[in-house]
């Protein structure tokens, strides 16, 4: 991807955005700039000898790790090394997230898409290498988009907050009559066009304003893992009024978002993605995420189970080698009712390519029967 200065920008707002942008990624850079800096120890050499200062001169080395581009102390510890990448990790986020705030246009969020094979990007256009876990997330955002495209044939698409637009692809491929794709990344949707502008129509738009959407434009509007960037700004709940009016009445909404139980800063807990829904919705489906949380929040989603405070559990299959796995300790799928043929609303999909580790699955009927909806008893298995 070409950099661009910034003097070359001839659109002031542009300009804005992209300054905005770079700032926590600059004083990221900066603290990180001082950690990998060659780390020197001083010792005294007390035998042989050196080209000037005699035996009892002090020099100094530097240790490079076998890793390119890292250097380390002698002393340090490969747990040391990951502690300091966490910790400025968490600073370039909270930078970031500060300016989205102060210029409410979250231009943090601008970089922090899902790409294709697990690549990414950072400001400036700057790449970022795969890594495994990257391509895990990558590989679990379109097994969503393959449960989904079970009910898409036929019909008008939306999906909202399409990122790099691969999941728009498979939409596409699946049968959709049209598929429109909506980001408010500008370099998301630029790479969408370029990749994927054959199988859906791109633009950019804020999540929370769909104003380029007409009412009823779409039979089913999707939302993969959109909604947890929000919250933190209070903006789930329009997100949700958003999708529910440009999807046509009996039209469906189909949500991807991560279980807080897995994802503790990132996501909704039983009660908050419930409560969403059914103020909302009248007919519904919440699916479980597949895996048990790790460490405390086991015992959280242990006693929620005995409360019977749970969506939907399907007994997954469960593909390890492709899953997103932070936990020093092995994985555990979360036993349920068999997967197979579901019904719901008129449509039948099958369970089986739910893959959804660690987020919330949500399948709403969008009845719109006046400006209030009714709160919902229960979540309806069919109609």
């Amino acid at each position: 991807m070409a950099v661009c200065t910034f003097a070359t920008l001839a659109d002031p707002a542009e300009r804005e955005r992209r300054v905005l942008a770079t700032l926590p990624f600059l004083y990221f850079h900066f603290l990180s700039a001082e950690v990998r800096r060659p780390r020197c120890r001083t010792a005294r050499v007390r035998s042989g000898a050196v080209k000037s200062g005699g035996p009892h001169a002090r020099r100094t080395r530097c240790v490079l790790s076998n890793v390119p581009g890292r250097e380390v102390r002698e002393n340090q510890s490969p747990r040391a090394s990951k502690a300091a990448s966490s910790f400025l990790q968490k600073a370039y986020e909270a930078v970031g997230h500060v300016v989205g705030r102060l210029s409410k246009k979250y231009y943090f969020e601008d970089f922090v898409r899902v790409y294709p094979d697990g690549q990414g990007f950072l400001p400036l256009g700057l790449k970022r290498r795969p890594t495994r876990n990257s391509v895990n997330n990558y590989l679990n955002h379109v097994k969503f988009y393959r449960f989904a495209a079970q009910i898409v044939s036929g019909r008008r698409v939306a999906d909202v907050g399409c990122g790099s637009g691969y999941g728009s692809e498979i939409l596409s491929k699946a049968g959709a009559v049209r598929v429109r794709g909506c980001d408010a990344s500008r370099s998301a949707i630029a790479f969408a066009q370029s990749h994927y502008g054959a199988f859906a129509d791109f633009s950019i738009q804020k999540v929370t304003d769909l104003s380029q959407y007409a009412d009823d434009s779409f039979d089913v509007s999707i939302s993969n893992e959109v909604l947890e960037h929000v919250k933190e700004y209070g903006k789930e709940a329009e997100v949700i009024a958003e999708m529910r009016r440009v999807t046509r009445s009996n039209g469906l909404v189909i949500i991807g978002t991560p279980n807080a139980e897995m994802m503790p800063d990132h996501g909704f807990s039983f009660e908050e993605i419930q409560s969403l829904v059914e103020k909302n919705f009248q007919k519904y489906l919440i699916f479980e995420n597949a895996l048990v949380p790790p460490g405390g929040a086991r015992s959280l989603w242990e006693k929620r189970v005995a409360e019977g405070r749970v969506g939907i559990t399907i007994a997954e299959r469960i593909n390890l080698a492709e899953t997103v796995w932070l936990d020093p300790g092995p994985p555990e799928v979360k036993v349920g009712i068999p997967p197979g043929r579901m019904d719901f609303a008129g449509d039948a999909f099958s369970t089986e390519l739910l893959h959804n580790t660690h987020s919330w699955v949500v399948i709403a009927l969008n009845e719109k029967v006046g400006a209030g909806l009714a709160r919902a008893s229960a979540c309806s298995l069919s109609d």
